[in-house]
């Protein structure tokens, strides 16, 4: 484990904290801007499916208070957006 890595430009850096192929992903994740001893907990969790789809849930703790807002909206435009268009086309 603890292999690490960035997106944006150094902006999010992460530091894989578990990974079990085909099951989970959990990452230590934070944002630039936010105070520097401060990491938030991704946790990305699949699950095979009927007709070899596979069931994604995801949670993220210990966002700090004031960047939930930014947070949420940054996961939906930059992540789920994109993913939910790319698997329908």
């Amino acid at each position: 484990m603890g292999g690490a890595g960035s997106a944006y430009g150094g902006h999010i850096s992460t530091v894989n904290l578990v990974l079990k192929p085909g099951k989970c992903i959990v990452q230590a994740w934070r944002a630039g801007d936010w105070p520097t001893d401060k990491w938030s907990v991704v946790t990305y969790r699949l699950k095979a499916k009927k007709g070899g789809k596979t069931a994604l849930s995801f949670s993220q703790t210990g966002v700090p208070a004031q960047k939930h807002g930014a947070i949420g909206k940054g996961w939906k435009a930059f992540y789920w957006g994109p993913l939910n268009k790319y698997f329908k086309a």
